[in-house]
Parts: structure tokens; C-alpha cells; sequence
């Protein structure tokens, strides 16, 4: 029996003798007895092929638990559900034993653990087996086992079933081996009888050893595998089972039959308490709450805590001023307050159903995504709930996740074409994609497409051996997520354009250019709408895509209900698009928009958190906004700690070896050319001097290092660059280039298009220039900081040097732009000393002083080392001793 097998096997009978609640599972489950049976029954008289296979060893030829394992239950679920098998060490069989005995590292053993590509496992053990020849040709046999079954993301007791096998095997003639078998399960006593049949082998038949076939043969999956997955008619189907949390859609569209039919009490009822989506407790017990929309959308202040899509929806409901304490007070339950006024509202018609899938489900559904990165970080960083499913190495919880997700998108019930019934965000973008004309060949919304794409590319990466242990797995699942929730903008914007009547878009709006998302407040929500603004507020949206992640063709263009287009799709960005009146040769609109991932970093750290705000550090760790823009530019770089990376880069730059020199004596960091990463991680964790900084004064630390030590570095060496490629006679790349990234660095792209339509909302050293010139009445008669008119007139004047290959002039050009660049950071060391002198320890302006410091210090130390000393001993933070205690000395 050495070999391979091709085995065919047929349920002819199942039957729960006893009762169906002994199929139910631990908790005697009659809805689960019921799927156990029904899912048996459609396997009635219908064939499943597998293959089996047998090793010879020292003690003669035995099963191979561990293949046969996987391709058992492969071949019932009908896909591939298993994940990894290995075998398990017990007293009764365990390596040490078989080494002992002769025996070698690769036999076989009895004990088998099985992870399954969803957060669950199965571990089964031997208890007995014995035999009985019949003749020659034939013979019975039995084995009895114990299996133990249990979810990888609960802590919980698993439950176990023991299952007895029994058969008899007979030699049909040549090289085939048929056998009929009986299986009960004791105590829940389903019994089971199956024909089985063997077919041609793959080596030499040795009939000793027939035993090991009925060893082998496989049992049914019962109901552990029944309810492993749940599938979707759009064509996704999940590793776990999300049908009861899916349900969540009837209870809209039920809301919505309430409503029209008049009987708003029922509406509200179903709103508040649930009707269609069991919960289950730990145990997999049913509970006696339902779940409800209305819990979904009050779970903001706990569940969404550390969600950036919930918080930056918070915020851009709540005024500029506003402090955090009155933001969650006032806008923490947004989504309830707001369904709640629509369902007491009988002249808003369906909106409370609506305002349900945008407000509730839709935030709800980003939740679970925030969920499944963090599992799967959580995992990275040594944290295993339960053993993980992907290989044995990772993705368990996340995968769960994931799988919710999909539930809460697409929705029970949801069609395919050409009604496309459905309830859930699904049916959302399926509308806005037949309004918009974005849907693809086959009618699908293009954006639904996508996020199917990416959930099964999401699948893929979760059942990767080891999958979740490594940090570009992390960034490749943040990528996804954010891609997901770029595709998920679409709709809402598609539909806010064709109605201009929901209040869920402006608040995401946030974390775009102020100045755009106090405009669009004011129309969208803080007065009453008027058709008169449409132009006004199709612009202004427009102009926020980019921070979106989407793009015009992504929206397309707005049909009537005759089908004629009635709003034209806009024009994306070319590459020349300017940055405050300077207009770029090369495309670094990417790199510009990098002062989104600092906008964000702001916002997040000024929230409470219980995890040093982790969300924020994926933020720094591998950026968003560049991420999402797939022009393809060509920067290694797309993060704030890519740019601490990229020392190919800074190396360029004429002050790098005085940065690292600076910092290498005393040796205070493990790699003094990566000292900026190692700051800002120990502000994150709080260690360090971070350990002497207040939570506020951590986070304002963060973000000027950002702002003012990470992106000024790598823009010198950018300068430098463009010095190199200019000289370099061999090399065919742009030297413009680099000049062009240095200008989208130092403006960003939350300046605005003209040097009249900046506000003051930019982050970057544009920004900066302008805040120093007030302070120091350093402005022109337009009141443009003096500083930045020069910097406009070097930029130009340097693309047009490098365009020629001008380098002995572009070399005096990068020497005044890079005093230019180190001008505004002077000042705001000067303005700082003043400003904290006398201050407390705990004001996060002494944090920023001392950022600040720390960006010029390096070059200060290089001319003027007792210079340097003052800066050091008044600016630089020491437990006890108050800041700028020698004062700020102006000379």
C-alpha cells in the first residue's frame, strides 16, 4: 500500500438516532443540528474524490496522517479550508519515542493539529483500535478517536467530539479495495454509513497492512466545518462563518418596509433592538439580545476609540477650536442622534434606512477593517490570542475580521444582475455606479469590484505561512485597507453629488485642506442647502479627491434619470498642476502630499489612547496619501520614516555627516543616521525623554520632529542630488527632478494652486516661513513672508539651470535655496527660546523648542560649538530643570 491512492467515497445514510440537538454542537444547538444535517443530506449519493497516502518506515507501511488529514477535508469543504497540519507530541506517540524505537524524524505520527485558514483548529488523537481478519481478501477493523475543536481568536474552553469508525475491506479484484463503513459520534450519535471505494494504487499492494486504509478513511466533516464559511452571491465567499452578523441588512430593509408602509413605531423598534442578526456568545451560545443597528452606532466612544475614520469624522463635525472632551461629548454619537431625529421625523421618509447603512453599517464596516490590521500588528509584535490560522503563523483574528467586513458590505440578500437587490453599501455603490456610469462589462459598480479584488487579495495574504510576522506584510495589508476605504469613498461622493442632501462626506473631509472642508462645512452643514451653491460645492469637492484616494474617473459623470449626462466628469491632475504658483516640469505631486500623512499624525495624537497610538504610528511607519496615487513616481520613498530610510538620498546632502556626527558623540543611538526614527518611536512609546513629556507635549514633540528635523533632512539631500545628476555627464535621469520634489516637499499640497489661495493651513516649510515672517516682520508689502518670494524666484530660476545642465550657476542657486531652507527653522529655534521662557515643563510649546533645537543643532555645533552648549543646555528637555533658564540671550 506504499504510495498515493485515488480514493472515492459516498455518504448513503446520516441519521441522528438520539435527537438533533446531540448534532448542535457543545451548546445542543438546534439551528446548528439543523445546518449539520441539511449540509450531510446534500451530500446523499454523491461521490468524493481525495487522495490518500501511505509511507513505508522501519516498522512497515503507515498512513500519513498529516497529508491525509488536509486532503480529507479539502475535498468535503469542496476547497481548499486547511491552512497547515502538523503532527503533535503526546505519551502515547511522540518523537523522542519513535527515534527510540528506530524510527526517523519524518514518520508518521497518530496525534494530528490542523489549523484551518479561518481562526479555528482541530487537534485529533487515537484512543484505541483493533482488528479482525476475515480471509485472505478481507477484513473489519475499528478505531475510536478524540477530537478537539477550537476558535484561535477566543480564550475559551474548546469543545471535543469523539468519533468510532468501523468497517470491513475487501479486495474487488485486481488492484481496487472497496469497503462499507459505519461511524457514530458518541454522545451526539449521528451515524453515518459509507461506501467506500479505493481505486487503482500507485505501488505494490502489501495486504498486511490493511489495516492502516480504515485508519484513513475519512470521516464526515460534522458541524465545525459546516459553518466554517458563508457565501455571498456576488462571488465571495469568506473563511468563517459571518451569515448571522450579515443579516444586519434585513433589518434595513425591513426599517425601510416599516416606514413606507407607515408604521414608523416598528421601524424604530428594529432599529433600537434588532430583529434578524443573532449574536452568540463565547461559547458559540445563542444570546438573548439581538444585534442592533442601534448598538452598532452608539459602540463610538468604546469600540471606534482608535478608529481614524471615526475620528476624523468626529472632528469634521466639530468646530476648529473645539477640544477633544466636547467633540466626542457633542458629536461622539453622531450617527445615532442622527437616524434617531429621521425616525421621529415622519416627513423624512426613508432616510433613518438610508443614514443605517451610510452612517451606521458603513462606519461600522471601517471598524472592522481598522480591527483586522491591528490583529494582524498585534500578532507582528509577539501577541498571539490563539495560535493563528495562516500556516500556524498568523492571521487568525484578522482573517475574522476581514470576513465581517465583507458581511456588512455586501449583506445578506444582495443580487446580481439586473435587479442588483440588495441593502448594504454593496447597493450603494451599485447605484452610484448606474448614475455615474462606473461599472464594468458586466454591470458591476466598478468600486464593488475593487473591493472584492482586494478582499480576496486580503484572503490570500491571511493564509500565507507566517503570514502577519513581518513588516512589509503589515504595510502591505495597510495598503489594502486604505485602498479599500478610497473605494468606499466613491459612492458617498457619487450620491452626495446627486443629492447634495446626506451629511456623511464633509466630516471625512478633515483630513483634507482646511481650508476646502470649513468651506464645504458651511454649505453642506451648517446651513440650510440651496441649489444656488451647487457649482460652488461640486468644485470644492472636486478639489478634495485627491485627499480621498480617488480620482475623476472614479466618479465619472452624473446621468439624469433619462440617462443624459447632466454634471460632466472632471479633469484629474496633470504633473504641471501648481503649488502656489509654481508650476513643476517633473510629476511630484505623490511626494507633496505628504503633508496629509502629518495632517493626519496631528489629529490622531490629540485624541486619548490606550495603545500609544498605534494607529498613528502606521501612519508614520508607511504613510497614506502617497500610497493611494498610482502615478507611479519615481520615489522609493512614500512614508515620513521612508524618508529616515532613504540614506541613499540624504546622504547627498552637504550637512549629512555633521547630523550624524552630532549625534554618534556621546553615542546616545544605536545608528546615528537613523537617530530621527529612533526619537520618534520612543516618543510613541513614551520612553526616553519622551518619559518626562505630558501626552499632548509626546504628541507636538512627534510631529515637529516630523515636520521640522525628518522632511528638511531628506529634502538637502534631494539638493544634493540634483548637484550630482547634474554633473554627472553619464547619468540620463532629470536633475530637475529632484529640484521639483525639493519645491512639493518644502510648499505641500494644502497650500493651494496660487500664492493668493493659501491659508493657514499648510504644514509644511512654506507654512512655517509664513508663520516666522509674522513674528518677526519679515513680509513683503503682499504680505508674503520675504523668505518665500526669494524661494519662489530660486526654484524657477533653478529649473531652468538644470533644464540647460547650468551647473556651475545651479550650484550658487542650491546654496542660497539651502540657506533659505534653514532660515525659518532659525527663527523658530529663536522664537521658541522667547516663547518658553518662564513657561511650564508640562507645555507641549516647550516640546516643539526643543524639536525645533534639534533641527539646527547639528550645524550650529559645526561653526559654533558654544553656541551650540547654550542652545543645548536651555532648549533640550531635563527632568526638573525649567526650560530656557538662561534665557533666550538675543544677540
Amino acid at each position: 500500500m506504499e504510495g498515493e491512492w485515488d480514493v472515492a467515497q459516498t455518504l448513503v445514510s446520516a441519521k441522528a438516532p438520539l435527537g438533533m440537538k446531540f448534532v448542535g454542537g457543545p451548546m445542543g444547538s438546534i439551528d446548528v443540528a439543523q445546518k449539520t444535517m441539511n449540509e450531510q443530506s446534500k451530500r446523499l449519493n454523491e461521490p468524493v474524490r481525495l487522495k490518500l497516502r501511505f509511507v513505508d518506515t522501519n516498522f512497515g507501511v503507515v498512513e500519513d496522517r498529516a497529508f491525509n488529514w488536509r486532503s480529507r477535508l479539502d475535498s468535503f469543504a469542496g476547497r481548499s479550508v486547511v491552512a497547515s497540519v502538523a503532527y503533535a507530541d503526546v505519551r502515547g506517540s511522540n518523537r523522542a519515542s519513535v527515534l527510540a524505537a528506530g524510527g526517523s524524524e519524518s514518520d508518521p505520527l497518530t496525534t494530528t493539529l490542523v489549523y484551518f485558514k479561518g481562526p479555528a483548529a482541530q487537534k485529533t488523537f487515537v484512543l484505541s483500535h483493533g482488528q479482525d481478519p476475515l480471509d485472505v481478501d478481507a477484513w473489519s477493523g475499528y478505531e475510536l478517536d478524540r477530537s478537539i475543536f477550537a476558535l484561535t481568536n477566543q480564550n475559551t474552553a474548546p469543545p471535543s467530539a469523539s468519533s468510532f469508525h468501523a468497517g470491513v475491506f475487501v479486495l474487488s479484484g485486481g488492484p481496487d479495495l472497496e469497503s462499507f463503513r459505519r461511524m457514530a459520534y458518541p454522545p451526539t450519535a449521528a451515524v453515518g454509513r459509507r461506501p467506500c471505494h479505493a481505486g487503482r494504487r500507485r505501488a505494490a499492494l502489501l495486504p498486511p497492512a490493511l489495516l492502516l486504509l480504515l485508519l484513513l478513511l475519512s470521516r464526515p466533516p460534522a458541524a465545525f466545518l459546516v459553518v466554517l464559511a458563508t457565501d455571498f452571491e456576488v462571488g465571495i465567499s469568506t473563511l468563517s462563518d459571518v451569515d448571522s452578523i450579515s443579516r444586519i441588512a434585513y433589518d434595513v430593509r425591513d426599517m425601510a418596509e416599516s416606514i413606507e408602509g407607515g408604521d414608523w413605531p416598528t421601524a424604530r423598534r428594529i432599529y433600537e433592538h434588532g430583529k434578524n442578526s443573532v449574536q452568540y456568545d463565547s461559547y458559540g451560545n445563542e444570546m438573548d439580545d439581538l444585534l442592533s443597528l442601534r448598538a452598532m452606532a452608539r459602540a463610538g466612544g468604546s469600540s471606534y476609540a482608535e478608529d481614524p475614520s471615526y475620528l476624523f469624522h468626529v472632528r469634521g463635525l466639530s468646530d476648529a477650536d473645539e477640544s477633544i472632551e466636547s467633540m466626542m461629548g457633542r458629536r461622539g454619537t453622531y450617527a445615532d442622534e442622527y437616524v434617531m431625529d429621521a425616525l421621529n421625523d415622519y416627513d423624512s421618509g426613508t432616510l433613518g434606512a438610508q443614514a443605517s447603512t451610510v452612517l451606521v453599517v458603513g462606519m461600522y464596516a471601517h471598524h472592522v477593517l481598522w480591527r483586522g490590521l491591528l490583529d494582524c500588528v498585534a500578532r507582528r509584535e509577539g501577541y498571539d490570542a490563539g495560535g493563528g490560522g495562516g500556516g500556524g503563523g498568523g492571521g487568525g483574528e484578522a482573517a475574522a475580521s476581514f470576513d465581517e467586513f465583507v458581511a456588512l458590505y455586501v449583506g445578506a440578500g444582495q443580487t446580481l444582475a439586473p435587479d442588483w437587490d440588495g441593502d448594504m453599501l454593496y447597493e450603494l455603490a451599485q447605484a452610484g455606479g448606474d448614475r455615474f456610469g462606473t461599472v464594468d462589462t458586466e454591470g458591476e459598480a466598478i468600486a464593488n469590484s475593487d473591493v472584492k479584488l482586494r478582499y480576496q487579495e486580503i484572503q490570500r495574504l491571511l493564509t500565507g505561512d507566517d503570514y502577519c510576522t513581518r513588516d512589509d506584510q503589515i504595510e502591505s495589508l495597510w495598503r489594502s485597507v486604505n485602498y479599500i476605504l478610497s473605494r468606499m469613498h466613491v459612492p458617498l461622493v457619487q450620491m452626495l453629488v446627486h443629492s447634495l442632501k446626506t451629511e456623511d462626506q464633509a466630516d471625512k473631509l478633515s483630513q483634507c485642506r482646511p481650508l476646502l472642508h470649513r468651506k464645504l462645512k458651511e454649505y453642506l452643514l451648517d446651513r440650510e442647502y440651496d441649489m444656488a451653491d451647487f457649482p460652488r460645492i461640486l468644485d470644492l469637492l472636486q478639489q478634495s479627491y485627491d485627499c480621498l484616494g480617488i480620482k475623476c474617473s472614479d466618479v465619472g459623470a452624473h446621468m439624469d434619470d433619462d440617462g443624459v449626462v447632466d454634471v460632466a466628469e472632471c479633469a484629474d491632475y496633470e504633473k504641471s498642476h501648481p503649488l502656489v504658483g509654481f508650476i513643476p516640469t517633473e510629476d511630484v505631486r505623490t511626494l507633496s502630499k505628504v503633508d496629509l500623512d502629518i495632517l493626519a499624525l496631528d489629529q490622531l495624537l490629540k485624541f486619548p489612547s490606550t495603545t500609544n497610538h498605534q494607529m498613528a504610528q502606521l501612519y508614520y511607519k508607511y504613510g497614506k496619501a502617497a500610497v493611494l496615487d498610482e502615478s507611479g513616481a519615481p520615489y522609493s520613498t512614500m512614508s515620513l520614516r521612508g524618508m529616515i530610510k532613504s540614506i541613499d538620498q540624504r546622504r547627498w546632502s552637504p550637512y549629512y555627516e555633521d547630523y550624524v556626527a552630532y549625534f554618534e558623540d556621546p553615542p546616545v543611538f544605536a545608528n546615528a543616521s537613523m537617530r530621527a526614527d529612533e526619537t520618534i518611536m520612543a516618543a510613541f512609546n513614551g520612553t526616553g525623554v519622551a518619559s518626562i513629556m505630558t501626552p499632548d507635549q509626546r504628541g507636538a514633540y512627534i510631529v515637529s520632529l516630523v515636520q521640522n528635523n525628518v522632511v528638511p533632512e531628506f529634502m538637502m539631500g534631494l539638493l544634493g542630488l540634483a548637484v550630482q545628476v547634474c554633473r554627472d555627464a553619464d547619468n540620463d535621469a532629470s536633475p530637475t527632478l529632484y529640484l521639483d520634489a525639493f519645491a512639493a516637499l518644502y510648499i505641500g499640497s494644502l497650500e493651494g494652486i496660487k500664492q493668493d489661495d493659501f491659508d493657514d493651513g499648510g504644514l509644511m516649510m512654506w507654512a512655517l516661513a509664513e508663520n516666522r515672517a509674522r513674528n518677526f516682520n519679515t513680509q513683503t508689502d503682499g504680505f508674503l513672508a520675504i523668505i518665500n518670494e526669494e524661494m519662489m524666484d530660486m526654484l524657477f530660476a533653478g529649473q531652468s539651470e538644470l533644464e540647460r545642465r547650468d551647473c556651475d550657476n545651479f550650484d550658487k542657486t542650491f546654496s542660497r535655496v539651502l540657506h533659505l531652507l534653514l532660515l525659518p527653522l532659525i527663527q523658530s529655534t529663536i522664537w521658541y527660546a522667547i516663547r518658553n521662557e518662564g513657561a511650564a515643563t508640562t507645555d507641549k510649546d516647550v516640546a516643539i523648542g526643543q524639536a525645533m533645537a534639534l533641527s539646527v543643532l547639528p550645524i550650529v555645533q559645526k561653526y559654533h560649538p558654544d553656541d551650540a552648549s547654550v542652545i543645548e543646555r536651555n532648549m533640550i528637555m531635563v527632568n526638573g530643570t525649567p526650560p530656557v533658564l538662561e534665557g533666550p540671550q538675543m544677540k
